[in-house]
């Protein structure tokens, strides 16, 4: 069983979103789906997506205010709410529950809207369509005649897609089909679609969403008295929850022309691609730059031996090779003595290439912070100081992140996501790509990536980074204490799925086939002990 459960662990590891549109069936990614098809005077709007059990229950005022299933809505019945005043509200609550946590980084709603006031018209600054206390992610009427949806990441970003004045307007009093699609872990975008036609693009936050979700339809749960708040005058029909991002496509299909598709009718595989980045990528390259740290900084990447790193011996500090590496037999360790001013004259490694000059790069490496001091040095430029660089914030308190940047603007790893444990002696692998933005010179595209999965995306200005770099510190930044592995420098930027690749070379995954050969053979052994 042991064995087996390893192996299981190391399949898990392996497995991989498959995207959109590449033999996705409707249903794939699946969490919920609320029909509203009950009958009037029901209590409980079932959730009848057949996988998990988020049924929506009414609150107390339900009746009081006339909320309950009603005829006429675009696929059978709806559930009407007439909230709208500050005494009397109502709504439909889903319990908490982790199914409803968006850890893969992708989400999707969609759902149809029939707002029986204009949103500039409304008693609150906003009103729940579906809501939640946390606002893990929540779609609301904002009174300045918006409909939007509040998206938080688990490092604190938002982002509100939203569907203009001009666009809702026309909608009030008939039915819109709502659809919003996040994809936080391989394009950083977030779109809007009002009728099947997109009316929001925005890129720019990644990683997974925050959990704790509470959802409701109709209004939210006061936390502190327990009332039905910022309620909603309208009605909602057939909502489906994806942990997946749905495709144009899936979204069209959804909308139907307006006529609708129930989403457990059938479970067509829709075709169409998903979501990019708005800047070119690659699955796979070539590192310009690698060095495994073998006992010395030989480059084995494309540049040859004119990527060969050096040495810079400061008066203080040391460079040793150790073992063993997550990868390979050795790696190479930085030991400064940990928190400096930065004006000690250090040990580093001295990187012969000019960053900037790739509008398109990836770096990654595995490393291990083996000191908590506030900025513990990973690369740097020695031009244009506090320009191209990465850097860990630490402190003995456990306040730390790894950060980087181009500009003024950077990526980072807040703590609990760059600290599995108390930070010290445990290895994780890192990747920071860049992109120059192909329509305006001056910005960049940046993301970086924990262990193969994207958590934090940033556009930024754009600088020059100098003739060549250091990993370790140097030019007044204190100088590290830490250990790397497998530095690789691109002259491309990888998409999710080369990061994803990189990440399990870098820590040696086994190929999924290899894996499967092995659980088959152990689930052979299995039915071969049952037999007996």
């Amino acid at each position: 069983m042991k064995h087996l459960t390893v192996m299981a662990a190391l399949l898990a590891a392996l497995m991989i979103a498959v995207p959109a549109g590449a033999g996705t069936l409707l249903h794939d990614g699946l969490v919920s789906v609320w029909s509203f098809d009950e009958a009037p005077g029901a209590t409980t709007a079932a959730d009848t997506g057949g996988v998990n059990s988020n049924d929506a229950v009414f609150s107390a005022g339900m009746a009081t205010t006339g909320s309950d299933f009603t005829t006429g809505g675009v696929l059978g019945n709806y559930l009407q709410f007439n909230g709208g005043t500050t005494t009397a509200g109502s709504a439909a609550v889903i319990p908490v529950d982790s199914s409803m946590f968006m850890t893969g980084g992708q989400m999707s709603f969609a759902t149809w809207v029939k707002l029986d006031v204009d949103p500039n018209d409304q008693y609150t600054s906003f009103v729940g369509i579906f809501d939640s206390l946390a606002d893990d992610y929540a779609m609301y009427a904002q009174n300045n005649g918006e409909i939007r949806m509040k998206i938080v990441n688990q490092q604190g970003q938002a982002i509100r897609p939203l569907a203009p004045g001009t666009t809702v307007d026309p909608l009030v009093g008939n039915w819109a089909h709502v659809a919003v699609v996040y994809d936080g872990a391989q394009s950083a975008t977030t779109k809007m679609y009002i009728n099947g036609s997109e009316v929001f693009s925005s890129w720019g936050i990644a990683g997974p969403l925050m959990t704790g979700q509470q959802s409701a339809f109709g209004g939210q749960t006061d936390p502190g008295t327990g009332d039905i708040v910022n309620t909603l005058k309208g009605g909602v029909d057939e909502a489906g929850l994806w942990n997946r991002a749905l495709t144009s496509a899936e979204i069209g299909y959804l909308y139907n022309g307006g006529s609708g598709n129930a989403i457990m009718a059938s479970n067509p595989e829709v075709s169409g691609a998903p979501t990019a980045p708005p800047y070119t990528t690659v699955d796979s390259a070539t590192p310009l730059i690698r060095y495994q740290f073998e006992g010395n900084l030989t480059n084995s990447g494309s540049l040859g031996a004119s990527g060969n790193g050096g040495h810079t011996d400061g008066t203080v500090g040391s460079l040793t090779y150790d073992s063993p590496s997550p990868t390979s037999n050795q790696y190479v360790k930085l030991d400064n003595g940990g928190d400096n001013d930065g004006s000690i004259d250090g040990d580093r490694i001295v990187v012969p290439y000019e960053l900037a000059s790739l509008d398109n790069g990836t770096m990654s490496f595995s490393l291990r912070a083996d000191a908590n001091f506030n900025y513990n040095s990973i690369f740097n430029c020695p031009e244009n100081n506090g320009y191209w660089e990465m850097w860990i914030y630490g402190s003995d308190t456990g306040n730390n992140k790894y950060k980087a940047r181009i500009y003024n603007n950077g990526v980072q790893v807040n703590p609990g996501l760059h600290y599995p444990g108390n930070g010290l002696d445990e290895w994780n692998h890192y990747t920071i790509t860049w992109a120059r933005d192909p329509e305006n010179s001056n910005d960049s595209y940046m993301c970086l990536y924990l262990n193969g999965e994207l958590v934090f995306a940033s556009k930024s200005g754009w600088k020059p980074s100098g003739s060549e770099f250091y990993l370790g510190g140097g030019n007044g930044n204190d100088f590290a204490t830490w250990s790397m592995d497998d530095f690789r420098l691109y002259g491309a930027t990888l998409s999710a799925t080369g990061v994803q690749q990189v990440y399990q070379e870098s820590f040696a995954v086994p190929e999924p086939s290899t894996v499967i050969l092995l659980l088959s053979a152990l689930a052979g052994l299995g039915l071969l002990r049952r037999r007996r």
